[in-house]
């Protein structure tokens, strides 16, 4: 019960005016300190703005100046970023691969067809055929998702493959 009269006490013997005065006048200068330091950080873009004289009014043309670098700036990436997209159509995106046995006798599927493509379905078909004693490679164009000539079963496979994924 200490506790509770002492703060019953408190309240019949208010702390004296100067005390009260004092309390209310330090948290009016950290509350005037918080707010100019927002508003700093809010201005400090602003102060990055350089005009040829420190004259207000030249501040707002600077500031439209800058705004329309910035919307220069803007198209010349969105220009690079187009130009960019468009180059990569043309970039390897679809592989198919197919091992196989050309013969029998040999195992472990030592030949392979392998089917390169952009997104346009252009690219190649790469044909590596392992015999006993030889090996033999041949290559097919492959233009808009036609081959240039009739394909074998492998490499059939090696393009739909490719086109599936």
């Amino acid at each position: 019960m200490g506790a509770i009269d002492n703060f019953i006490g408190s309240l019949k013997n208010p702390p004296e005016p100067p005390f009260v005065l004092l309390l209310i006048s330090g948290l009016a200068l950290l509350l005037a300190l918080v707010a100019l330091w927002r508003i700093r950080t809010l201005t400090r873009p602003l102060a990055r703005i350089r005009t040829a004289s420190e004259n207000p009014v030249e501040i707002l043309p600077a500031i439209l100046r800058a705004v329309e670098d910035a919307g220069r700036k803007i198209d010349q990436v969105t220009e690079n970023v187009n130009r960019l997209f468009g180059e990569t159509r043309t970039f390897i995106k679809h592989v198919g691969l197919v091992r196989y046995d050309a013969l029998e006798e040999i195992a472990g599927k030592q030949s392979y067809t392998l089917c390169l493509l952009d997104d346009r379905q252009n690219g190649i078909l790469i044909s590596y055929l392992t015999f006993k004693n030889s090996t033999r490679s041949h290559a097919v164009a492959v233009r808009n998702g036609q081959p240039s000539r009739e394909l074998g079963e492998e490499e059939t496979r090696a393009m739909r493959e490719a086109l599936s994924g």
